[in-house]
């Protein structure tokens, strides 16, 4: 694969790369399919899922690094992509709730699913947002898969009643 091959844009503009990203580019109206990495036929909609979701959607390997995560997330952080890919997903937990996250990574990797979790997140402009988190283990591929959002507005004003 060339690097013109490996470099694209999703649907929103947004540059990204197939060793960033969870899928390589779709190519709708084509005779040519996207493959997962797994080798599997991915759709545009799925493509689209991932990088469009005004939720924030993440992979996270049992090593403690994310392996993917989508535009949302980063933008909510206030990282790049592979700025968040460079590090261990613990390294942006709020001090105070490190322990809690290494206890759910563990549980994760144990092949247990958490939903409901509530963590804080340190962005990098240092400002902190509180995230809620669904996951689902797949200890067969040592990752998880989670989906969340941003609930620091809904924390904020459940916290001053």
């Amino acid at each position: 694969m060339n690097a013109s091959q490996r470099e694209s844009v999703n649907a929103a503009g947004i540059p990204w790369s197939v060793e960033s990203q969870p899928f390589a580019p779709g190519t709708m109206g084509s005779d040519s399919v996207a493959m997962d990495q797994g080798g599997r036929p991915v759709d545009d909609e799925l493509v689209g899922l991932f990088d469009l979701s005004h939720e924030a959607f993440w992979i996270v390997g049992f090593d403690g690094y994310l392996k993917r995560a989508n535009p949302e997330l980063a933008g909510r952080l206030g990282y790049t992509l592979d700025e968040l890919l460079a590090r261990p997903f613990s390294a942006n937990a709020y001090a105070d709730d490190l322990e809690s996250v290494e206890t759910v990574l563990a549980a994760l990797a144990a092949g247990n699913d958490i939903v409901g979790f509530k963590c804080r997140l340190v962005c990098a402009d240092g400002s902190v947002r509180w995230f809620e988190w669904s996951t689902s283990s797949r200890p067969d591929l040592g990752i998880a898969y989670a989906v969340g959002g941003d609930v620091t507005e809904r924390h904020e004003a459940n916290t001053a009643a």
